[in-house]
């Protein structure tokens, strides 16, 4: 790292902020942070992480922003909006998960916003100076001993991440095809339900060890405590993406839910090793097929909680939530959430949505 920034500074923050949506989708953020902290304590300052991932969160909300303003889609503009905001202050997660990834060129502009960010961090020696989340709040992080030059550097790749992303969203990133003419009214598919994914005891998303999951950020849900590794589809619908790592997979009901089930906290760590994909994107699945074989044992052996996490990503399109069985032992395919759209959905109950993680 010392030999990159002596002759090349600019290259790391520029990967970093390019690849960063990428690197949390598959984890591998975490591995910057002994780097990120051993720079600090030898050094007084980094430049491996920080000055790269500032601009790529800030190229987050930009995105999720750009989203909001140009669709019609009330729903999607609410949670673009709603994440947007928080990605801004440092916390991308929802709307990496609930925005980015469904849209590959939205993806794939952040990535250019990010970048661009971390290039100019790169050649103006941005350094960040204590341990933060890169938000607007984290500025403080980059005040260094020789006066304003280095928040002000910092503020100014902010500034290019967020422009160059919003534009390249609005220009080319995404197309609202929700028009008015594609609007049905809802009737039979005014309700759809959310199956268990596993064997296992019924929890509420307020009871997972994780404020991510247990404060809603991420949407309505509930988790189950497994005691059998098959994971199945909860709805019937289709595979939208599944995480590089395995342990996360994104569904379509053919009602219009957004679903993301997630198993197990933080084992985005463990590379893919315990799991074992039975589908692919793109398959067409009903309530109960097999799509994700685990090794508990493997998880809890290394140190991870196995609790599984079904999250509608989509919350904000549906009115009513009525769980059933919490606190009780289910087996996969059992109902636990019947769940009421709010109002009309599109395009006869699918999304527009492209898979960006395959």
């Amino acid at each position: 790292m010392n030999a990159i920034e002596g002759y090349a500074g600019w290259v790391v923050p520029t990967l970093t902020g390019a690849i960063f949506p990428l690197m949390v989708t598959a984890g591998m953020h975490y591995g910057l942070v002994p780097f990120m902290m051993q720079s600090i304590a030898s050094n007084g300052y980094e430049t491996i992480a920080g000055p790269g991932n500032l601009p790529s969160n800030i190229a987050q909300g930009a995105a999720s922003l750009a989203v909001a303003f140009k669709t019609k889609n009330q729903a999607l503009k609410k949670t673009a909006v709603t994440t947007g905001v928080t990605a801004l202050l440092g916390v991308t997660e929802p709307a990496l998960f609930a925005v980015t990834l469904k849209y590959k060129k939205v993806l794939t502009s952040v990535m250019i916003g990010g970048g661009l960010g971390g290039l100019y961090a790169g050649i103006t020696g941005v350094k960040s100076f204590s341990f933060s989340s890169p938000g607007l709040l984290a500025l403080v992080a980059y005040v260094g001993p020789d006066g304003w030059t280095n928040v002000i550097n910092a503020s100014i790749s902010m500034v290019i991440g967020f422009i160059a992303t919003f534009i390249a969203v609005w220009v080319w990133g995404y197309k609202d095809v929700l028009a008015a003419d594609q609007e049905v009214a809802v009737s039979s598919q005014s309700k759809d339900e959310v199956a268990s994914p596993m064997d296992g005891v019924i929890m509420p998303l307020s009871e997972v060890p994780d404020e991510t999951f247990s404060t809603g950020m991420l949407g309505q849900g509930f988790a189950v405590m497994p005691t059998n590794g098959m994971v199945v589809s909860p709805v019937s619908g289709k595979v939208l993406n599944i995480f590089p790592s395995k342990h996360a997979i994104g569904l379509m009901s053919n009602a219009g839910v957004e679903i993301l089930v997630h198993i197990g906290l933080d084992t985005v760590n463990l590379n893919g090793v315990a799991f074992e994909t039975i589908v692919s994107s793109g398959d067409v699945v009903s309530v109960g097929d097999p799509l994700v074989s685990c090794d508990l044992n493997r998880i809890q052996s290394e140190g991870y909680n196995s609790v599984t996490m079904v999250i509608i990503t989509n919350s904000t399109e549906f009115e009513e939530f009525n769980f059933e069985k919490l606190g009780s032992s289910v087996k996969r395919g059992d109902k636990v959430l019947e769940v009421t759209k709010e109002k009309v959905s599109g395009m006869n109950g699918t999304s527009n949505v492209e898979p960006a993680v395959s």
